[in-house]
């Protein structure tokens, strides 16, 4: 009988890191070690000043948001002694850098910027809506004011319910219109998420957004 040949194990899920033979493990290590050596200065002044973002990237490695948003802010704050450096590439003036109380202070502060913004979007986005049906309200009163001038109290009287109720619902409408595609997208977004990521705060001030869509 002839036997069936076995199928070797698939390398696809093994990492690239995994594939590669001993002298090629070797010569990455050996040409990481002399590109960082080389960029030595940049690498101090990056790791010191991108503190906040490896804070965020290991005690909350799952929420994906809230990296983007402080890394970027982070990364623009560090950038500007990233380009001061190129000029002095030296280590002395790498520590020269960090040790500067004031630009740690823009580093770090630029980072706090992208939390603090982080943690307030969603208040940020109730706060817009609720200006934006005030700004409805009063051009829906406005226009009232304006009947009222034209026609008279006692013409505006008898049909100023009507009007106002016609007005109101109109408006809703439209609102709603608007509004609908919105909700759609958040309860695609909330069904797609674990119950670990619906416990973050970002996330939980998006669900409060959208809950108030529904009740007003």
């Amino acid at each position: 009988m002839s036997r069936i040949p076995r199928r070797k194990p698939s390398n696809k899920n093994k990492s690239a890191y995994k594939i590669l033979s001993l002298p090629q493990k070797i010569l990455l290590i050996f040409g990481l070690i002399v590109g960082t050596i080389s960029m030595l200065p940049a690498v101090i002044v990056i790791f010191i000043g991108m503190l906040p973002t490896l804070t965020v990237l290991i005690t909350d490695v799952k929420n994906t948001n809230k990296l983007v948003i402080v890394g970027g802010f982070n990364l623009s704050g560090v950038l500007i002694y990233i380009f001061n450096i190129a000029n002095n590439f030296t280590v002395d003036h790498a520590f020269f850098l960090i040790c500067n109380i004031f630009n740690l202070i823009i580093m770090f502060g630029s980072a706090a910027i992208g939390l603090i913004i982080y943690c307030e979007l969603p208040n940020f986005f109730v706060f817009i809506s609720k200006i934006s049906a005030q700004k409805r309200l009063k051009t829906i009163d406005a226009k009232l004011e304006k009947l009222t001038e034209e026609w008279g109290t006692e013409v505006v009287n008898k049909r100023s319910e009507k009007e106002k109720s016609a007005m109101y619902e109109i408006g809703a409408k439209s609102v709603i219109e608007k509004i609908l595609p919105t909700i759609d997208n958040f309860e695609r977004g909330f069904a797609g998420m674990t119950e670990e990521q619906k416990e973050d705060p970002f996330v939980v001030g998006m669900e409060k957004v959208y809950r108030q869509m529904l009740t007003t």
